[in-house]
């Protein structure tokens, strides 16, 4: 769909990409992240219906232990994404809420 390698293709070891990266989290515990790629991005993935918010605010307290990507990203099972104005640590101030309809390609 992106044209992007699955992390697994390019970087087996999870060391700059990753699947499931596992991530202490600033409150304490451990967590993990769906997808990671250090210096771009930290992805989270929920169920539908999951609150978008409550789903970013759990990738932030992962953020430090992601080394701080540029960009956080969460979504649900029914494609609404959420993509934060600014997804550094206490840098939120409001998002954009976007509806992906994905066709079948032809």
């Amino acid at each position: 769909m992106l044209d992007e390698p699955a992390p697994t293709d390019v970087d087996p070891k999870g060391e700059w990409y990753a699947f499931e990266r596992g991530a202490t989290k600033t409150t304490g515990g451990e967590g993990w992240a769906d997808v990671w790629k250090r210096d771009h991005f930290g992805w989270e993935y929920k169920g539908k219906r999951k609150d978008l918010k409550a789903a970013f605010a759990q990738l932030q307290q992962y953020a430090l232990a992601l080394e701080n990507p540029p960009l956080l990203v969460v979504h649900h099972s029914d494609f609404d994404v959420l993509i934060p104005s600014h997804s550094r640590i206490g840098k939120l101030s409001g998002g954009t809420r976007i509806s992906m309809l994905l066709g079948t390609p032809g």
